[in-house]
């Protein structure tokens, strides 16, 4: 059996009175600079880095192939696709924010990925009749939504620049909004639409229709037609809010001029429509009008007032619809 011997000692040589030592290859006793030796490829600057998301780390993938969290504020030619997901209501007492365009959100500069199944949160610890913001937060690891009545603004920080967080916290990135009714459930239906997402909006409608022979009074000065004609909604500041109505009503007296105003958070806005019975004759008449209107961000009510001037009218039915644009 033959060797071959590495060894700095010059003692060991090559001896026909040794043939089990074939060759020697001599060494210095002194390690070598990787970059002294011939022959080999050459390394680059990061063989000198250690592996890490600190500054000057080589950054490593993780078990799954994925990037560690780090800040991408330098970072250029990427696609817009961070603006993912959508905020929806799941139950009376769970919403739900989902994978929407894409499945990805900016948290404090990182990216994290929506779950498949979304992030939940539920009205445990709420307060009624009350607006929430709904924040997205990294939780050891985990994407955790969280409500909280501290209202928003945009980021200046550098990696989160433009979007838009809990005031003064970078870490929670906003989601939506919801209000719980009077027993602290969240909403949304037909005429309650409490729930309403910051990312990928859609429009959403309100609608009611008192249904016939309803024979709502309406007399004399101004008041409301009814309490059950209200629509409930939530709206941000750069939404367009569009409000019609339509209205059968039963009046006989001669020459009566009936008014119906468009209402929001109990003052009148534009869009009010006026009816006169000419000759007295009792029948049914109808009136109708739309309005549309920009609104402070948060919890709105749209209702319907009217007034007479003379006799009495019964409101017969009521198409009542407020679209909220996306």
């Amino acid at each position: 059996m033959s060797a071959i011997v590495i060894t700095a000692d010059p003692a060991v040589t090559v001896a026909q009175d040794n043939p089990a030592i074939t060759a020697v290859v001599p060494v210095s006793a002194q390690p070598y600079a990787y970059n002294s030796l011939s022959g080999l490829p050459t390394l680059g600057t990061a063989a000198a880095l250690n592996a890490g998301v600190s500054a000057n780390d080589a950054v490593q993938l993780d078990a799954s192939g994925r990037l560690p969290a780090v800040d991408g504020s330098q970072l250029i030619n990427l696609p817009r696709g961070f603006n993912c997901g959508r905020l929806v209501f799941s139950s009376s007492t769970q919403i739900t924010f989902q994978p929407c365009k894409g499945n990805l959100i900016l948290i404090n500069g990182a990216v994290y990925q929506i779950p498949s199944g979304g992030v939940t949160v539920t009205n445990s610890g709420l307060s009624a009749s009350t607006l929430y913001y709904v924040y997205a937060y990294i939780s050891s690891g985990t994407l955790t939504l969280e409500l909280s009545t501290t209202g928003h603004s945009t980021s200046a920080t550098a990696g989160n620049v433009g979007t838009e967080i809990k005031t003064g916290d970078d870490t929670s990135s906003l989601v939506g909004m919801v209000y719980t009714n009077a027993s602290i459930q969240f909403v949304y239906s037909a005429t309650q639409r409490l729930v309403n997402s910051w990312f990928n909006r859609i429009p959403q409608q309100g609608f009611l229709y008192s249904g016939s022979s309803v024979n709502w009074a309406l007399t004399g000065a101004i008041a409301e037609l009814n309490s059950a004609a209200r629509i409930t909604f939530l709206s941000w500041a750069d939404q367009v809010v569009s409000i019609n109505y339509v209205i059968s009503f039963f009046n006989s007296a001669s020459g009566a001029v009936l008014n119906f105003y468009p209402y929001m958070d109990a003052a009148a806005i534009s869009g009010d429509a006026s009816t006169v019975n000419g000759d007295g004759t009792g029948r049914v008449l109808a009136a109708s009008a739309a309005a549309s209107v920009t609104l402070a961000e948060g919890f709105h009510t749209s209702s319907l007032f009217g007034s007479m001037s003379g006799g009495t009218a019964s409101v017969y039915s009521l198409t009542h619809n407020v679209l909220v644009s996306g």
